[in-house]
């Protein structure tokens, strides 16, 4: 994440309580109501069967994380909850929870991680009634588009000692980074929001460029809101990496056509068993801060 700190726009990663020491109050509001919405943390949620691999990774030389709290740990969490649709639910997790070990044990490929691990939670988000008009998309075969809205990389010139940037972005290589996610999820609009959509979109010069977010593909005109990364355990690639630039993305589209950009952006990172939730936000003019919550 630190190579992203020199790039245009700048992204920073800050855990919580840093966040808020340093950017205090330009957080943008919407940022700070939704972090104290969230949980710091759900006691007695984590299935057990997971608690070998925690503690086997907690005690290896790498040391990938360390392993949950034991009052984290609940071999009936599910089962103790009457309402049926949070029990159906509880089956999904144990189910995933078997995949995550297959997966684990045989290497699995991200593609199969995703189908197996993510995608099944997924599909149960529009089954509650507050998130009906809410659905997941498969965009791993979606690209940042167009270029001008691609997260860049500053190089100094070429020959030159000087390897700061401090000096005018015009003195420096301008290098498009892109990449892409795996899952999304989005907002359904109505038949009447899809007309008034078209209708500005046909106003424009150039309208076969235009969408709603940062890709002209299959979901330029879905409202995008949290996106999904996976990663198969001790991968190559940092997943965080990959949903800070495609969140970049994001903001400079919503940049190049003067829209708010206070509103924090979602990313959550499936990193083998591991799930975390990570808030981007604008702290200053083309600055991003990642907030990420485990």
């Amino acid at each position: 994440m630190t190579s992203l700190e020199t790039c245009w726009p700048s992204i920073t990663q800050r855990d919580p309580s840093e966040a808020q020491r340093v950017d205090g109050a330009s957080i943008p509001p919407a940022v700070s109501i939704f972090m104290k919405k969230l949980p710091r943390g759900v006691l007695g949620f984590v299935p057990r069967g997971l608690k070998s691999l925690y503690d086997e990774i907690a005690n290896s030389p790498k040391r990938y994380r360390e392993a949950p709290d034991e009052t984290e740990y609940s071999t009936n969490f599910w089962k103790d909850l009457c309402d049926e649709k949070i029990q159906h639910l509880g089956m999904i997790v144990d189910a995933v929870t078997e995949s995550t070990n297959f997966n684990i044990k045989n290497g699995a490929h991200e593609r199969h991680w995703g189908a197996s691990t993510v995608a099944p939670l997924l599909a149960e988000i529009p089954r509650l009634p507050s998130l009906a008009n809410v659905k997941y998309y498969n965009i791993e075969d979606c690209s940042i588009e167009p270029v001008e809205i691609r997260l860049v990389r500053l190089q100094p010139p070429q020959g030159s000692e000087d390897e700061t940037l401090g000096e005018p972005l015009t003195d420096y290589a301008r290098v498009a980074t892109a990449t892409m996610v795996d899952w999304t999820l989005g907002l359904t609009l109505t038949e009447h929001e899809k007309n008034i959509i078209q209708s500005a979109y046909m106003s424009l010069r150039d309208n076969g460029r235009c969408s709603l977010n940062q890709t002209l593909s299959f979901v330029k005109d879905v409202p995008l809101f949290c996106d999904f990364k996976i990663q198969r355990l001790h991968g190559n690639v940092s997943p965080e990496f990959q949903i800070a630039v495609w969140a970049a993305g994001n903001y400079l589209k919503r940049k190049l056509h003067g829209w708010d950009t206070k509103i924090p952006m979602l990313g959550v990172c499936v990193d083998g068993y591991t799930w975390n939730l990570y808030v981007l936000y604008e702290s200053e003019d083309d600055k991003l801060r990642v907030i990420r919550r485990r």
